[in-house]
């Protein structure tokens, strides 16, 4: 079972959300012991255009969980995945994010920046703690006692900046530079990423009419 909600409380300022329960019941979640198959997520956000009145500053902001388990199924060939990828969100379950994304237009100029940070639990040799979507949720470590970002608990921090030039309007025809910084870390790795990128980026639309 799913909601989305949405409201516009000025034209140009929107709050959003959505929630996903799946298998639960009602006695377990109210007992709060922690019953594996108290599986549920959501998703809160703030959007704005022209953002403090800046004309053409777009910013979002939003914070995203799923319990343990979520999205998981007694087979993967059930569960929310497709092409071995999760369709509900690239973290699979048992995490906690929050994201921030603006961008700015200034003539010819666009400018973009991202910061995401994450905090979830990772699995441990023959374990599950209900992160990895794609394994059985009857392998599942333990029956009680499950909680948010259980297991190896791991951060995410994710950084992008983007500016490109529009070259030609018509085609949406740009040159674009962009830097991305990447690292997670828990008690037993860190792991850091630095891409760079250059390169062109263009919009070919066609729209067809004959049917």
């Amino acid at each position: 079972m799913g909601l989305n909600i949405k409201y516009a409380f000025t034209p140009t300022n929107t709050v959003y959300g959505q929630f996903i329960l799946d298998e639960f019941k009602f006695k377990e979640m109210t007992n709060g012991n922690g019953w594996w198959g108290n599986k549920f997520g959501g998703q809160l956000g703030y959007r704005s255009k022209d953002f403090l009145n800046v004309p053409r500053l777009n910013f979002l902001t939003e914070i995203n969980a799923a319990r343990p388990f979520t999205y998981a199924q007694r087979t993967p060939m059930l569960n929310y995945g497709h092409y071995n990828q999760s369709l509900a969100h690239p973290l699979g379950a048992n995490f906690v994010e929050w994201v921030n994304i603006a961008d700015y237009q200034y003539k010819r100029w666009f400018f973009r920046g991202q910061a995401q940070y994450a905090s979830y639990g990772l699995d441990s040799a023959n374990s599950n703690f209900g992160k990895d979507i794609f394994k059985s949720y009857e392998s599942r470590s333990r029956e009680f006692g499950n909680k948010l970002r259980q297991g190896i608990k791991t951060n995410l921090l994710y950084l992008q900046g983007s500016v490109a030039y529009l070259l030609n309007r018509k085609y949406n025809l740009r040159v674009e530079l962009s830097v991305a910084g990447r690292q997670e870390k828990n008690n037993f790795i860190t792991t850091r990423e630095l891409i760079y990128q250059i390169g062109f980026r263009s919009t070919f639309r066609q729209f067809y009419y004959d049917f």
